[in-house]
């Protein structure tokens, strides 16, 4: 009897352990590509990389939402960037609209350019601060230290400096990974460590 018992709950625990949801992909379904709301808040481990390809310095660079306006018919969001590796702070301004996410190159600049067209199609170029940008895949599935995402893949290409990068940018949670390649070789990663 005792084995008969025992054998019962060893069913049980192994059929609700099977029945656990462990998928940790966050859904591709949001309409904007990058949440903007003034709790948001993104922290992002940063490697940079020599030559050689070996990590020069890692740090952790902390964005968030720090104020909100208008600009025309958009709500804009000013977001706060700073390093703790040399304690700068960036800021800029971003809006989501039809057709993507627009940011500018700095809070005092206020020409807003397209810098994720959301949703797009692959194959879908458009120009961004004198890079040619590319949306190159969608629903890529991507892991890093805060989870697994299905992600749009965008690449943009600079002819004039050579340089390159690629985001990864999962709607409704924003960017997980970018990519800085200078001179053809991986310069500097960001990726993302947590959110909320």
């Amino acid at each position: 009897m005792k084995k008969i018992v025992y054998l019962f709950f060893l069913i049980v625990i192994v059929t609700i352990s099977c029945n656990k949801s462990t998928d940790p992909v966050t859904p591709m379904q949001s309409s904007e590509i990058v949440p903007l709301k003034n709790t948001i808040f993104w922290q992002f481990s940063v490697y940079k990389y020599d030559a050689s390809g070996n990590i020069n310095y890692a740090s952790i660079t902390y964005r968030m939402i720090i104020s909100q306006g208008s600009s025309g018919s958009n709500t804009v969001y000013k977001i706060k960037d700073s390093s703790d590796y040399d304690c700068s702070k960036t800021y800029f301004n971003c809006y989501n609209s039809t057709g993507g996410f627009y940011s500018t190159s700095s809070d005092k600049d206020n020409s807003y350019q397209l810098k994720y067209k959301y949703p797009g199609n692959i194959g879908d170029t458009y120009n961004y601060k004198g890079f040619k940008m590319t949306l190159t895949a969608i629903d890529v599935l991507l892991t890093v230290s805060s989870g697994s995402f299905k992600c749009n893949q965008y690449s943009g290409y600079n002819s004039q400096t050579g340089e390159s990068f690629v985001y990864f940018v999962s709607p409704g949670t924003g960017e997980i990974k970018i990519e800085y390649i200078k001179n053809g070789t991986l310069s500097t990663v960001w990726e993302l460590m947590k959110y909320k």
